[in-house]
């Protein structure tokens, strides 16, 4: 039996972190009118992009080792890794105009019109 790559299974975390971060990044910022400071927008968002790289990173380097030893196990996870990463990345990316929009067009409704110029 062919033992999994650590590094796999460490971006294979990562990888459900990332996207566990990104779910936390829109929850946040859904409820962006009630916050009082953006810091958690920020953080969620930081936090999400760190460990996607950090999935995509140890993909990377997990599919490397796996390529030169034949004996280990864990390509697949390594490559779903490398798929999330990418992807909540890209959705947060792509993502951003449409929250920093909310940030402050709700940020404005919820304090009241004479906190908007």
């Amino acid at each position: 039996m062919r033992r999994y790559n650590r590094l796999a299974l460490v971006s294979g975390g990562l990888g459900v972190i990332a996207s566990v971060a990104l779910i936390g990044f829109f929850a946040v910022a859904g409820s962006s009118g009630q916050l009082r400071t953006t810091i958690p927008f920020y953080a969620t968002l930081g936090f999400t992009i760190a460990t996607s790289v950090a999935a995509i990173v140890s993909g990377h380097m997990a599919r490397d080792d796996i390529r030169r030893s034949a004996a280990q196990a864990g390509k697949g996870l390594a490559l779903t890794a490398l798929i999330v990463g990418y992807s909540c990345i890209l959705i947060a990316v792509l993502s951003l105009p449409l929250t920093l929009f909310m940030l402050a067009y709700l940020g404005c409704q919820y304090q009241g019109p004479s906190s908007c110029s």
